[in-house]
């Protein structure tokens, strides 16, 4: 089913590696998902099942073997690596597992740097105490990492992922290091950017307890789509 206000189509994606008998390996198998704009969509599925796999190709991270990838209209499968690598900066921002904070910035300097590398135009300063107000963090702007807890850096990091204004946000398994309660909060989050942002975000996680918090739920298991 395609929808009109889908920012993001994926039609017959399909991701084969070749094995040393002349076989194949199929991660990916005739995959096709619709992202609404502004919504939360969660991409559900088992260690192994093919979907970061998946995320790395809706993001234009890795080419498919078949089908095709449309971000706002643009298909993204056949644009050279330059416009790509552009793309990224200016209409994506990325949430991972692991956080990836510089651990000698504060969580300010963090987010500045990211809109330093987007280029981005503007009162850096202020932008940087909207962004980490968004997340509950206004009164941390000067902390290090290592003087937050996990689920205050993980917020840093969505503060830094969102700052630039991007059209999408990729959230790889972006609670899978919290505890339930933690991961609970950074999920909110993401809705409430949802609501006052308009901020549409993909997120992958193994985790069924917030299935009924996604706008729209797909399974992948063993790199087939799951009704």
């Amino acid at each position: 089913m395609i929808i009109k206000e889908a920012i993001l189509s994926a039609q017959h994606i399909t991701k084969a590696y070749p094995l040393p008998d002349g076989g194949k390996l199929l991660a990916l198998n005739d995959v096709s998902v619709e992202v609404p704009r502004g919504k939360l969509t969660i991409l559900k599925g088992r260690s192994g099942s093919g979907k970061t796999t998946l995320m790395n190709i809706l993001c234009g991270l890795d080419q498919p073997t078949e089908g095709t990838v449309e971000m706002d209209g643009k298909e993204i499968t056949e644009m050279a690596d330059l416009d790509l690598t552009r793309l990224r900066r200016k209409d994506i921002g990325f949430v991972f597992q692991s956080v990836a904070l510089i651990p000698i910035m504060t969580a300010a300097e963090n987010v500045e740097y990211a809109l330093r590398l987007a280029s981005w135009q503007g009162d850096r300063q202020a932008r940087v105490k909207e962004c980490l107000e968004m997340v509950g963090l206004g009164k941390r702007m000067s902390h290090l990492p290592n003087e937050m807890s996990g689920g205050e850096q993980q917020r840093v990091a969505i503060a830094r992922a969102i700052a630039h204004g991007p059209k999408l946000v990729f959230a790889d398994e972006p609670t899978g290091e919290l505890d339930t309660n933690t991961a609970l909060q950074v999920v909110k989050i993401f809705k409430e950017l949802n609501r006052t942002q308009g901020v549409t975000i993909l997120m992958t996680t193994h985790d069924k307890g917030f299935m009924e918090i996604g706008d729209r739920v797909y399974s992948l298991e063993n790199g087939v789509l799951q009704e």
